[in-house]
């Protein structure tokens, strides 16, 4: 059977859906628990490699520890780098004292200010509202509602509702510069309102992370840094070689990022997964047709906002967000996947569904097409 190859900088994974908890408290041991190191997540048919892909040609890769890695199909799943506390270091031992750094900052601010109003900035409010309820949280969105027009106005208002619930106080259609530092314990918005701030959270999401990307064919890059791809996911490179894809949120498709790790699940990895296999034996291969846009916010451990895109959009409040997501952020389940944890329920396939729609880096797509190359 084909060998797998995932060049990974980091030693550990990212369970991103927990990270802003993680990085606001240590209560249950939230952070350590969303930083597993990779050691026992792969079998004998995957390699992974802990270094930095510096260069990509048409037919290898080589890192920054300078090994050539050959390959006959790529997937580029590069992901997002992220600011402030998400910013993290390759080594998890770094990446928990980031964690810690953080914190330590939060535990003396009394006012707090969050730059963007979409699901990370809205998260960081109901995190700080439940575990620093002395602390003046005020969140600024440059949109005259939260979250963006992808979704409908019930649900932008519900979770208005639910944040102002809070006690946070929401300022929209106005802006704070994303990396806006306090004066004399102050910041003022471009419309002129000063606000009190010990500390600015930027909140302004993630930008792709594909510099590396250029370095194969820098035309395949728009303006914003995302992966232009075919609807079978192929990457448009110059050279019309169709042995290279993306997946996950560097690619340019009309979607929102939210979510990306489970639309990998039902869209991105599958699909190229199947579309590899289809190359190799001479089959079709399929297009990716988008799915819909639901969304879940949480509110602080205890609520959270979903919408469900069917029937002109069901709204669903805290108690149906906390028993989905909430509580647990799917740390459990990740950890299980990643060999972290005594529980290993279902069967292999589902296994190996679940960890890529967890996981949606190249360590998921290994799993995936590893159990296809096997089937």
């Amino acid at each position: 059977m084909p060998i797998t190859v995932v060049v990974e900088k980091r030693d550990y994974y990212a369970h991103w859906p927990a990270l802003v908890r993680g990085s606001v408290t240590s209560e249950g041991l939230i952070g350590e628990n969303s930083l597993i190191l990779f050691d026992r997540a792969f079998g004998p048919s995957v390699r992974l490699v802990h270094s930095v892909a510096q260069q990509i040609t048409s037919t290898e890769v080589i890192t920054e520890s300078g090994e050539h890695i050959s390959y006959s199909h790529l997937v580029l799943a590069t992901g997002s780098l992220w600011n402030g506390a998400l910013a993290l270091p390759d080594s998890r031992k770094q990446a928990l004292e980031h964690f810690g750094a953080f914190r330590k900052q939060l535990e003396v601010a009394k006012d707090v200010v969050i730059v963007g109003g979409g699901a990370v900035g809205i998260e960081y409010a109901g995190e700080l509202a439940h575990y620093y309820p002395n602390t003046k949280v005020t969140l600024v969105h440059s949109l005259p509602d939260l979250t963006n027009d992808a979704y409908p106005a019930k649900f932008r208002k519900s979770v208005l509702d639910g944040v102002t619930k809070l006690g946070v106080q929401v300022i929209l259609g106005d802006k704070l510069p994303a990396q806006s530092s306090p004066k004399d314990g102050h910041v003022t918005t471009e419309k002129g309102v000063r606000l009190r701030a010990d500390l600015v959270i930027n909140a302004t999401g993630g930008r792709p992370n594909t510099s590396v990307v250029s370095t194969l064919d820098k035309s395949i890059l728009t303006s914003k840094g995302t992966v232009l791809v075919t609807p079978e996911l192929n990457v448009k490179l110059a050279s019309g070689a169709r042995n290279v894809w993306a997946i996950g949120d560097i690619i340019e498709w009309p979607e929102q990022k939210v979510r990306m790790v489970f639309k990998a699940l039902r869209g991105h990895a599958p699909l190229v997964a199947e579309n590899i296999i289809a190359s190799i034996k001479g089959g079709k291969p399929k297009s990716y047709q988008g799915k819909p846009e639901m969304i879940l916010i949480t509110l602080g451990p205890k609520g959270g906002r979903a919408n469900i895109p069917f029937l002109g959009g069901i709204v669903m409040g805290d108690w149906m967000a906390t028993k989905a997501k909430s509580a647990d952020l799917f740390v459990s389940a990740t950890r299980a996947i990643l060999g972290y944890s005594p529980e290993k329920t279902g069967s292999a396939a589902g296994t190996v569904l679940l960890a890529v729609a967890l996981l949606a880096v190249p360590a998921a797509y290994a799993l995936y097409l590893n159990g296809l190359l096997a089937a």
